[in-house]
């Protein structure tokens, strides 16, 4: 009978301990019932829902805030009475054990607790950082950027809403750990909390600088077109058969200029190295000037074939259009020379290959005119002796053909026939019967 005193001496503190849960659990079971009932009588989910909270939670399985925050505070109140009940164990080793059980299971509770917390936060202060920009109808602002960065999905507002979570949530998680007594993590959360916090502010440091980059560009143009610079670049464009592409050019060249400043201060914020942002600003204006004389060599050259080719046409000069072209493609070359020396790309080999193409190009412009000014001095000298025998107005006797000179040119005559007007070259005129008609 002796060896059944110690479970008989245990047994008031063991019924004591069950009684406690019990009477826990029942509490727990009505403050889950009774918080559930009143939540949804005030219509706590449809204002969760209106800050997207309910939708956050819904992503992780769970169904209302509501039936949540019941769960959490029954959970709450019988990891409360366990702990309670377990005070009732006088024996110190199991005292010892339960109550670290119960102090870890309460840990675990509060640091659940404070993760549902921040991401409740967490979707408050988005909706209404939302809600603001809303109001200030800043995402208009930022439309050119979301179309460039369409392709990505994403928007740049997202980008920021994504940041601004992830810095939420590190703070709770830090606090949750810091609850939970896991300071051994801290020398990894509080780093990325510091990174985090930092990149918020480079990225709205990039936002606002593409804001005020359109903003500069629509007032630099404003500037041009007040000064009349526009006005000088619309002519421009049309003889370079492009339209728009220098005012596109400069639009693109702000935007890259300004967007540099502002990566820069961004990549400051966030430590990092700044050395290839400044040596591509340092560089910039250079790549500036080269795409300048690039535009005023394409511009000149289209300038000049234009005003020889009137020229030559005027005067009936052969080869006009392979004048022309040799003419551009001179004067663009000389200009790609420039831009490169500008640039410091000054290759030796390239200015060979350039000069042994232009050298070909001479050579073989040098054939075609040796070869055909055979024609065009015997065209020459037959409209000298023409003009020597007759002159507009006489009738002249030709292979089979018969009419009126109209026109003497240096290298064709142009001849009024019962069939129409004929153009033919002085050379098939060196044997024709000139008939002189007297006024």
């Amino acid at each position: 009978m002796m060896q059944f005193f110690p479970v008989i001496e245990y047994l008031p503190q063991v019924i004591e301990v069950i009684l406690v849960l019990i009477v826990g659990y029942i509490a727990a079971y009505l403050v889950k019932r009774g918080i559930n009932r009143a939540l949804n009588r005030i219509g706590f989910d449809d204002l969760c829902s209106r800050a997207n909270i309910t939708q956050a939670f819904n992503r992780m399985g769970l169904k209302s805030v509501s039936s949540l925050i019941a769960n959490y505070l029954f959970w709450l109140i019988f990891i409360l009475s366990v702990y309670l009940s377990f005070g009732f164990v006088t024996v110190p080793e199991a005292s010892l054990i339960l109550n670290r059980i119960s102090i870890i299971l309460l840990d675990v509770v509060a640091a659940i607790g404070i993760i549902f917390s921040g991401i409740a936060i967490m979707e408050i202060f988005v909706t209404v950082l939302r809600r603001i920009f809303s109001f200030w109808n800043l995402e208009q602002v930022f439309a050119p950027v979301d179309r460039a960065i369409e392709r990505t999905g994403l928007k740049t507002f997202d980008v920021l809403y994504i940041t601004v979570r992830i810095f939420v949530m590190l703070l709770f998680i830090e606090l949750a750990l810091l609850v939970f007594r896991a300071s051994f993590l801290f020398p990894y959360v509080t780093p990325a909390l510091v990174f985090v916090q930092r990149l918020i502010v480079a990225i709205f440091v990039i936002i606002i600088g593409v804001a005020i980059t359109e903003f500069l560009i629509r007032v630099i143009f404003g500037i041009l077109s007040a000064v009349g610079v526009m006005d000088v670049v619309e002519p421009l464009e049309r003889t370079m058969k492009v339209k728009g592409i220098i005012t596109i050019i400069i639009k693109w060249i702000l935007r890259i200029s300004f967007f540099l400043v502002f990566l820069q201060i961004a990549f400051a914020v966030v430590n990092l190295p700044t050395g290839p942002i400044i040596s591509v600003l340092a560089y910039f204006p250079k790549a500036l000037l080269a795409i300048v004389i690039l535009i005023v060599a394409w511009w000149l050259s289209s300038r000049l074939g234009m005003a020889f080719e009137k020229f030559a046409l005027d005067r009936d000069l052969p080869f006009v259009d392979l004048f022309t072209m040799s003419i551009r493609f001179t004067v663009i070359y000389v200009g790609v020379i420039i831009a490169l020396d500008e640039l410091g790309l000054a290759i030796e080999a390239l200015y060979i290959l350039l000069a042994f193409i232009v050298g070909g190009f001479c050579v073989a412009l040098a054939g075609v005119f040796i070869l055909g000014f055979k024609d065009v001095g015997a065209d020459f000298a037959s409209s000298m002796q023409l003009k020597r025998n007759g002159e507009v107005g006489d009738t002249i006797l030709f292979e089979n053909h018969m009419g009126r000179i109209v026109e003497i040119t240096n290298l064709s005559t142009t001849i009024e026939t019962d069939e129409g007007n004929m153009i033919v070259p002085n050379t098939r005129l060196k044997d024709a019967i000139i008939i002189k008609n007297k006024p």
